[in-house]
């Protein structure tokens, strides 16, 4: 094993991190099973909407929209709204609540790139469990106090 850690010193120091932090987090949580039902789902709609958005709505066999959001009409749907992002986040947080979880409207956080407000993607967060919820804004309140510098847009 020392042999091993003396001629991998990088690759062991990441993998003890990882396995440190993710496993002090299962264990606050109440392990693997501590808080069932609650994904984090990372929305590419900042970039990916911004620039391939028209050609996804512009050719007629592009079903990447469709498929995402389940919606085999949605050009149509989405001429009545106008704006990719709003859309596809509505789509998608619609069939969400008809599964029992609360909206992710009020547990959306925005990442922008660096020092600008250009928004690169949005973790969405569901939880049926209320533990979760308050565990995911913790998280997102310690971030934000770490964020000397404005990088992160978590709000």
């Amino acid at each position: 094993m020392q042999a091993f850690i003396k001629r991998h010193p990088l690759f062991t120091y990441y993998t003890m991190a990882f396995a440190i932090s993710w496993g002090g987090i299962l264990l606050a949580v109440g392990g693997p099973g501590g808080i069932p039902d609650t994904p984090v789902i990372l929305l590419m709609l900042g970039n990916d909407a911004r620039r391939n958005f028209a050609n996804y709505f512009g050719d007629p066999a592009s079903n990447r929209i469709a498929e995402f959001i389940n919606r085999p009409n949605w050009r149509e749907e989405f001429q009545d709204d106008g704006q990719p992002v709003r859309y596809v986040l509505n789509a998608f947080d619609e069939p969400m609540q008809q599964a029992g979880y609360p909206s992710a409207r009020q547990n959306l956080h925005r990442i922008c790139a660096e020092g600008t407000s250009v928004l690169q993607y949005m973790l969405a967060f569901y939880s049926k469990n209320p533990a979760g919820t308050t565990l995911w804004r913790e998280c997102m309140k310690s971030l934000a106090r770490l964020d000397t510098q404005g990088s992160l847009d978590l709000n």
